[in-house]
């Protein structure tokens, strides 16, 4: 990330103002993302990743979000409407406990 001088969301921006070292970045990325799915890592990936995942089908749940690991549990069916707002909040209460944190404005307003 140093050498493409920050990570792919700010590969993008940089490329929308007209970076030429951003676009040769971002078209090794693209390039690497195409070898992991169907390239040069995509045996290692099906065979070392894929089957590594939980089977969620005992619980009741056809997917594997977490609303909906939740309701199978029996928290209940509006859980996939309040929990992502409680989760947030929750997140950004743990994040701006910190003073050091809130007092500075890069650290609030900065995301890359």
């Amino acid at each position: 990330m140093t050498l493409g001088s920050g990570c792919g969301s700010k590969t993008l921006i940089r490329i929308g103002g007209g970076n030429l070292k951003s676009l040769i970045v971002f078209a090794f990325f693209a390039i690497s993302a195409y070898m992991t799915l169907k390239g040069l890592f995509a045996l290692w990936r099906t065979v070392a990743l894929d089957p590594a995942r939980f089977d969620l089908a005992g619980l009741g749940t056809k997917t594997s979000d977490l609303p909906s690991i939740l309701a199978a549990l029996g928290v209940g069916a509006g859980v996939k409407l309040w929990f992502p707002f409680v989760f947030a909040a929750a997140l950004a209460a743990w994040v701006l406990a910190s003073r050091e944190f809130r007092a500075t404005k890069e650290m609030v307003i900065g995301a890359c």
